[in-house]
Parts: structure tokens; C-alpha cells; sequence
């Protein structure tokens, strides 16, 4: 074989050899995308059992809490908000859910999870559950619905603890921190009353937090219709109650606001007129404990 020979040979070689790598690393790549996609998929199944077995009594057997069923006192987790497409908003979603799960959250229903703090899932299993709420991947909602019915044709699912229910508040919060303070009344004088603004009508602009209403401290007088104005500035869904002249919830006579369930970043109205003085209560009926606050009405 002459040298010009030998150089196509060697050049034709060159040529199949980086041909080769080039489809081996096309073909890699495209193997590991789908391995972690499986991988993905596989968490997200599990998860789905998970959730099925431990968390459908608080937040619904699709996921969707109060939205699904006013009895359940769980927030809705099986919405779109919590399934982010921009990497960044989903690291921090997924840091803030997996600290919830591990911690629970003070002055709600939410237990601590996590065997560190007395629950009974391990890092991997709280893990599962943040992959399966916050990308749904292989539609592992479904499989999640699938594995409710199965376990309702087992046993009868219990009834979800009430909202106000002192004996289910979380008091343990293993270092986790609240987003946002709490608002504080403006402090009275002694003896002093408060003062309503006058006219027929009153109105107030009210943000919520993820702890709070402010301000939380309101007055109008008697007869004087209120119009509360809510924006929900947190990232969990809120609303409020406020109680009517028996200064009781739920017993027809108190005000919900409109819409009742205010998506992070949404907007509602609450309006009631009282006909009789008193210090009357309000509350987010997801945060009964933690988010509260007064309207006082004064002749």
C-alpha cells in the first residue's frame, strides 16, 4: 500500500471514528434525558401512593382541598401554580414545600412529617411527595386518585379534623420561619373607644399575608355597612370570615368573603353591616389559628 493510500485509510478511519463518537453521544444524551425522566416518573409515582395513604384526609382525594370539598381544611395542592416551568421558581417551591412537609406550620393543621421532629416519613419518602406535587410527572395525579379509590373501597376514609380544633394545632415548628409578621393592633388609650370613619358606608383595603390580615384591627359603627377590599399578597390561598352579631362561625349570620377561596395574587370582597356594638371576630378559614382579626362597632 503506497503512503497516499495509507492516508485515506487512515483519514477514512478519523472520519468513522468521530462519526461514531458523535451518534454514541447523540444517542447518551438522549438515553440519560430518558433515564431521568423514568427516575422522575418513578419518584412521582411514589409519591403518589404516599400522599394517597397519608395526606388525602386533609387535602382531598384529587388534591384540591377546599376547592373539592369544603370539608377538607387541607390547602389545594394539585393546582397549576405549584408546578412551575421556570427552574428557579420550582428549586424555591420545592425548598419551601419539603421544609412544610419536614416542619408543618405552626398554629394550623399541618403536622411535622419528618422522623427528625417525631413524624413518620424519612428524607427520601418527603422528598417523593415535593417531586410529586410540584411536577405531576407522569400524570402521577392520576395514579394518586387510582390509589384513593382503592383505599376507599378498603376502609372509610376519617373525617378531617377541624380548622379550630386545639387538640390538632401544630405548636412545633423545628426552626421553620413564618413569611411575612404578623399585624398588630393599633393600641387604644384606656377607656378610649374607637373612632368610625363617617358616612353611611366604610371601606378598607386589606392585604393578607401568609400569617396575616393588615391591618387586622377594623371599626365602623352601628348600622354602618363595611366593604373590605382583599388582595392576597402570600403564596397560599386564603380567605376570610368574618362573624356576624353572635360573633360566631358558621351559623348563618356570618360573612364569607367573594369569592371564598383567594388564589395567591387574586382579589375579594367581603361586605356586612352590623346593628349592634361589639368587638365581632375575623379569620381565614384555612388559618383559623394564626390568621385573625376584629371589627369593632361602636355607636
Amino acid at each position: 500500500m503506497n503512503t497516499r493510500k495509507q492516508i485515506n485509510v487512515m483519514v477514512a478511519l478519523m472520519f468513522v471514528t468521530l462519526l461514531a463518537f458523535g451518534i454514541y453521544y447523540a444517542w447518551d444524551s438522549t438515553r440519560a434525558s430518558n433515564a431521568e425522566t423514568r427516575q422522575q416518573e418513578e419518584t412521582a409515582a411514589r409519591g403518589a401512593h404516599l400522599f394517597a395513604q397519608n395526606c388525602r384526609v386533609c387535602h382531598g382525594r384529587e388534591g384540591r382541598g377546599a376547592l373539592e370539598d369544603p370539608s377538607f381544611p387541607g390547602l389545594p395542592l394539585n393546582v397549576d401554580t405549584n408546578r412551575p416551568t421556570d427552574p428557579s421558581q420550582l428549586s424555591a417551591l420545592q425548598k419551601r414545600f419539603t421544609d412544610t412537609i419536614r416542619c408543618g406550620r405552626v398554629g394550623t393543621l399541618m403536622p411535622a412529617w419528618s422522623q427528625d421532629e417525631g413524624g413518620s416519613l424519612n428524607d427520601e419518602q418527603i422528598r417523593q411527595l415535593v417531586v410529586f406535587i410540584t411536577t405531576n410527572a407522569g400524570n402521577a395525579w392520576d395514579k394518586e386518585i387510582e390509589e384513593s379509590k382503592r383505599l376507599d373501597a378498603q376502609f372509610a376514609l376519617p373525617a378531617a379534623p377541624k380548622p379550630d380544633d386545639p387538640a390538632f394545632i401544630n405548636k412545633s415548628s423545628c426552626g421553620q420561619v413564618f413569611r411575612g409578621g404578623a399585624a398588630t393592633p393599633t393600641a387604644t388609650a384606656p377607656g378610649e373607644a374607637p373612632t368610625p370613619p363617617p358616612g353611611p358606608e366604610v371601606t378598607y383595603d386589606v392585604e393578607i399575608g401568609d400569617n396575616f390580615f393588615k391591618p387586622n384591627n377594623l371599626v365602623a359603627a352601628v348600622g354602618q355597612k363595611v366593604i373590605i377590599n382583599l388582595h392576597n399578597g402570600g403564596q397560599a390561598i386564603h380567605n376570610m370570615r368574618q362573624a356576624g352579631p353572635d360573633n360566631q362561625y358558621n351559623s348563618g349570620d356570618d360573612v364569607a368573603s367573594n369569592p371564598d377561596v383567594i388564589p395567591p395574587g387574586a382579589t375579594a370582597t367581603l361586605e356586612i353591616t352590623i346593628d349592634q356594638t361589639g368587638t365581632f371576630n375575623f379569620r381565614c378559614d384555612f388559618h383559623p389559628v394564626e390568621m385573625t382579626g376584629t371589627l369593632t362597632v361602636v355607636q
